[in-house]
């Protein structure tokens, strides 16, 4: 019995050695050169601008982040609205600029930007007209999550145009008062709206909502949150966005929680760069200070 069972064994090892060499091949695959491009996010609000330019890297390029140094134009409707120049750092790849005016409901703006290394790239973008909202109420305690327990609820009636598609961002603040400095603490949103996506993108978060599903009606949004530090004011800001935008954050939250899950499905991020890759973003925001009871 026992040289019976030896024997046994060694077949099945022989067997399981075969099986794997049956189901294992290694397979070279050529990568093609990469063209590198102008990587480009452009973000713009009121007078305010966020610029970063870069380039793109092959998928075996491990060198660290490097800013492209550029010329930067942006047009209104057709004419010369900014130009700058840029060259940023390792340790400074975005930068802040104050604008010559706000940007305006309706307007066509251009960016362009000219790189003597890695050529031109350009985008186009309307700027959405400002969120109608209304009826704000927050309620200490006034939501069940879940899981069971209670958070605070803030909740909103927007009011959709019928006549174009929108999209909308929902961001919210706590504010407290020191002497005669105002602190802001980020206050993070949740909703069980399907419809009402949450979004991470750098130092930003919310929610992003289409108007897909109630377009050109009256809908009430419901968001919950939970203030820890006993804010006694609260900035809720509603803006309008870009579709750009709004498939952008959709998009590159899904590649983030699919980053490292050999099971999901490949991500492309939204792009709405010519010739290059990267955002260029415009919006209209209308902010709302809520007494927090």
């Amino acid at each position: 019995m026992k040289i019976y069972y030896l024997f046994f064994s060694f077949i099945l090892t022989i067997g399981l050695i075969s099986c794997e060499g049956a189901f294992t091949s290694v397979k070279e695959i050529d990568i093609p050169e990469h063209d590198s491009k102008l990587s480009v996010f452009a973000d713009i609000s009121q007078n305010k601008g966020s610029f970063s330019v870069s380039h793109s890297k092959s998928i075996t390029d491990i060198k660290e982040y490097a800013p492209v140094s550029a010329e930067i134009t942006i047009l209104e409707n057709g004419a010369t609205f900014y130009k700058m120049s840029f060259s940023g750092s390792s340790y400074n790849s975005f930068k802040q600029k104050t604008l010559p005016g706000n940007i305006v409901e309706g307007y066509e703006y251009t960016l362009m930007v000219d790189s003597e290394k890695y050529g031109y790239a350009t985008s186009k973008q309307i700027v959405p007209a400002k969120p109608d909202f209304s009826n704000v109420k927050f309620k200490k305690d006034g939501f069940i999550n879940s899981d069971g327990f209670k958070s605070d609820q803030l909740s909103f009636d927007l009011k959709d145009d019928k006549n174009t598609e929108n999209f909308y961002m929902v961001q919210a603040e706590g504010l407290s008062f020191v002497n005669n400095d105002t602190l802001t603490e980020t206050l993070y949103l949740n909703s069980n709206d399907p419809s009402v996506k949450p979004f991470w993108f750098g130092e930003k978060n919310g929610l992003i909502i289409s108007d897909k599903n109630f377009n050109g009606t009256v809908v009430k949004i419901i968001t919950d949150l939970k203030i820890y530090n006993n804010n006694p004011k609260m900035r809720l800001r509603v803006t309008s966005i870009t579709k750009d935008y709004y498939n952008f954050l959709l998009s590159y939250n899904q590649y983030s929680n699919s980053n490292g899950n050999p099971f999901a499905e490949p991500v492309n991020v939204h792009n709405n760069i010519r010739n290059g890759y990267g955002l260029f973003q415009v919006n209209s925001f209308l902010d709302y200070i809520v007494k927090i009871e």
